[in-house]
C-alpha cells in the first residue's frame, strides 16, 4: 500500500476490505457492471450486423431472380417477334382475298348486292 492509503486508514480508523478496494477509482462491482454492459453492447451489435447481412443477402438473391426473369422475358419477346415475322405473309389482305376466291368461290359484293340502312335516332 502507498503511504497515502496507510495514512488514510490510520486517520479514519476504518479498514478497507479487499472486496471493496478501488483500483484506479473503479470498484470490482462497477467493473463487473461495465463488463456486462460491454458484453451486452457487443452482443446487440453482433445481432444487428447479422440481421443487416441477412437483409443484404436477401436483396442480392431477389436481384438474381429479377435478372433471370428479365432475361427470360427478353428471350420470350424475341421469340414472339420471330413468330410474328413468320406469320406476316399469311396475314396479307391480298393473299386472303386470293384464297377466298380460289378455294371458296368468294368475290367482292356487286352494287346490286349492297344495301344501305338508315340510322334512326
Amino acid at each position: 500500500m502507498s503511504t497515502a492509503q496507510v495514512k488514510y486508514i490510520n486517520v479514519s480508523g476504518e479498514r478497507i476490505s479487499e472486496k471493496n478496494k478501488k483500483a484506479y477509482g473503479i470498484t470490482r462491482e462497477s467493473s463487473l457492471y461495465k463488463n456486462i454492459t460491454l458484453f451486452i453492447f457487443t452482443f446487440i451489435t453482433l445481432i444487428f450486423s447479422v440481421v443487416i447481412l441477412y437483409g443484404y443477402l436477401n436483396i442480392a438473391q431477389q436481384n438474381r431472380i429479377i435478372n433471370t426473369l428479365n432475361s427470360e422475358i427478353r428471350s420470350l419477346e424475341t421469340e414472339r417477334d420471330d413468330n410474328n415475322m413468320k406469320l406476316e405473309p399469311y396475314k396479307s389482305v391480298d393473299r386472303i382475298a386470293k384464297l377466298a376466291r380460289l378455294n371458296y368461290n368468294m368475290d367482292f359484293p356487286k352494287k346490286e348486292q349492297v344495301k344501305y340502312l338508315d340510322k334512326i335516332d
